[in-house]
């Protein structure tokens, strides 16, 4: 772990293909960049409050628009896309997201989770309509729309985004 001046800690974990994943977010917020060497590729943009917090971690990390290729989202529920738009203006990161999700991000609006447990799922049933304001998002073109796979080794990174949905479609 290192130490971030500002309070936390970044993790850093070296994959055996000698790429680095780095935990890039806050106590609250999760964000991963992976690193080859030279460039990186960002995992979920985070909150919009957290927004501060998150590019003095990347400045910290040395992050920035020549060598922040893309932002891969796993799926465009809000917590993983606010920041998507901040991203894109601020590093000029590629956007990719999987094919049925595009349409949520470039409406900014993220499908309300139905829920896990029991009593989340008749919280969703029961305020669905008036919670949905709150999971919409700045809007945002997708670059790179996945449908099954996508090598990355047009980006330097010897390494594939697989389609393997869970609790979205994407």
């Amino acid at each position: 772990m290192t130490d971030t001046g500002h309070g936390g800690y970044l993790n850093i974990f070296t994959k055996r293909n000698h790429l680095k994943i780095i935990h890039a977010g806050g106590i609250f917020f999760n964000s991963y960049l992976i690193y080859n060497g030279e460039k990186y590729l960002f995992v979920y943009s985070g909150r919009k409050y957290a927004w501060k917090q998150l590019c003095k971690n990347l400045e910290l990390i040395g992050v920035n628009e020549d060598n922040l290729v893309a932002l891969i989202l796993t799926h465009t529920h809000f917590d993983h896309a606010e920041n998507a738009a901040r991203i894109k203006k601020r590093f000029g990161a590629k956007i990719i997201v999987h094919e049925t999700e595009v349409e949520y991000l470039e409406k900014g609006d993220s499908p309300v989770p139905a829920g896990t447990v029991l009593f989340t799922k008749l919280l969703m049933n029961l305020f669905r309509e008036k919670a949905q304001p709150m999971f919409r998002y700045q809007p945002v073109k997708c670059d790179i729309a996945v449908s099954d796979r996508l090598d990355l080794n047009s980006f330097g990174f010897n390494a594939c985004i697989l389609h393997t949905p869970g609790h979205t479609k994407g």
